[in-house]
């Protein structure tokens, strides 16, 4: 908490993350299993205290199949008491194929999979993306928008077409994140993106109801 607090102090854009530890082997099964879980349960509850913290719950992802059916164990305790906790499912030790081979490691390919997808997912809501998905089609003859010239160094023409009167777009970049917004009410709108590093964007229109995607090439 020190470094995240020196880090907020001096306006630093570093983002620190809190996560979970493993739930595989056999010895996580007992009493080992359920005191890992209390230590789980207190990262979590201690990340939830403050808005500002960010989690990676390493343990929860591999405790779940493919299926949304998650793995929990009961263990009764020296008092006589029935305790009830997550361990890793089966499908999590598995390979891709659906294969298992004994080669040393803590976890199954298909768990490697799924925690690399939930870690992507993670680091890309970090960096801004809001979590919706972007579909990008080709033009067709019920098109909306035409754009020019593309690729583009710094002017970009904007050209409503079918009767579309107006409408509002914006630019987005590869992380997901919208760098312009403005509304439409011309047929014809120029768009300066000589301040855009170059790569590729995505220019979204929205029409009443209606979403359209293109992409452009920035020089």
């Amino acid at each position: 908490m020190e470094y995240i607090n020196h880090c907020q102090a001096n306006s630093y854009p570093t983002k620190v993350f809190f996560t979970t530890g493993p739930v595989d082997g056999s010895g996580n099964v007992s009493e080992n299993g359920y005191q890992r879980s209390i230590k789980h349960q207190y990262i979590k509850d201690f990340v939830l205290a403050s808005p500002d913290r960010i989690l990676f719950d390493y343990a929860d992802i591999l405790c779940w199949s493919n299926a949304g059916d998650e793995k929990r164990i009961s263990w009764t305790d020296f008092s006589g008491t029935p305790r009830t906790f997550q361990v890793i499912h089966e499908d999590n030790l598995l390979d891709l194929d659906g294969s298992y081979t004994e080669d040393g490691d803590h976890i199954g390919q298909r768990g490697a999979l799924r925690l690399g997808k939930a870690l992507w997912w993670m680091l890309a809501r970090m960096a801004g993306w809001d979590g919706n998905t972007l579909g990008v089609g080709h033009p067709g003859s019920d098109t909306k928008i035409n754009i020019k010239p593309n690729p583009v160094n710094d002017i970009l023409t904007i050209s409503l077409v079918n009767e579309t009167k107006t409408g509002i777009v914006s630019i987005i970049d590869m992380n997901g994140k919208e760098l312009l917004n403005r509304e439409l009410t011309d047929l014809k709108t120029d768009v300066d993106l000589s301040s855009f590093e170059s790569g590729l964007y995505f220019v979204k229109l929205i029409d009443n109801d209606n979403i359209e995607f293109r992409k452009v090439l920035k020089l």
